[in-house]
């Protein structure tokens, strides 16, 4: 609701928080590669699934198929050394970067770790 009304800069980065769910970071790069429309849809998708399911491949190849994207494409690419070498790289940005919990926002130079009510993001934006 925020980034609609403010149009502020917005940055998404899958953050892994469990060594189980790594393998994302190849989806999310082909999902958004193939379609950055339907990326957001099938990231919406993925934070509505119960978190226990994420770390099921076939799962997130369910939601992709359901979603309309390409599932040849898709595999071909999550298998790539492209989309390795870009998540490997996206990955030690992230931890160069210093980010160590979800969401990890930043606004105006400060930053919030943690979901925050819609009010605190707010707040931050006005000040």
């Amino acid at each position: 609701n925020l980034l609609s009304k403010y149009h502020s800069n917005f940055t998404f980065v899958h953050f892994p928080v469990k060594t189980e769910t790594t393998y994302l970071s190849n989806y999310d790069y082909c999902a958004y590669k193939e379609s950055p429309d339907k990326y957001w849809q099938y990231q919406s998708s993925l934070f509505n699934l119960d978190k226990n399911l994420l770390i099921q491949e076939s799962v997130i190849l369910g939601v992709l198929k359901e979603l309309g994207f390409n599932m040849d494409t898709i595999k071909k690419c999550v298998a790539s050394d492209e989309a390795k070498v870009a998540s490997a790289k996206r990955l030690t940005e992230i931890s160069n970067v210093g980010i160590y919990g979800t969401p990890t926002i930043w606004i105006n130079g400060q930053v919030f770790v943690g979901p925050k009510p819609e009010r605190v993001y707010r707040w931050a934006l006005y000040k």
